[in-house]
């Protein structure tokens, strides 16, 4: 589920936005914790109501969670650009 090509373990750029670009990008460890805890969120969710389809679920968390990390990033570097 985690998507390689999305992020850069390496951005460390050497301008007035490097250091905050770096600390912006999401790590492999980071992003698998948080689908360990969305996937959790999503088994109890089915358990509570099974009428919740639980992969689905997990994959709508997933992307609120992600595209919301992605969005912050986008707004933050157009500042610093």
């Amino acid at each position: 589920m985690i998507d390689l090509d999305n992020f850069n373990l390496n951005k460390f750029e050497v301008n007035e936005g490097g250091l905050l670009a770096a600390s912006l990008e999401m790590t492999i460890f980071q992003r698998a914790a948080i689908q360990v805890i969305l996937r959790n969120q999503a088994e109890m969710a089915h358990k509570l109501d099974p009428t919740i389809d639980e992969e689905i679920y997990f994959k709508s968390l997933m992307d609120e969670t992600i595209n919301g990390h992605d969005q912050l990033k986008a707004m933050i570097y157009s500042k610093i650009i």
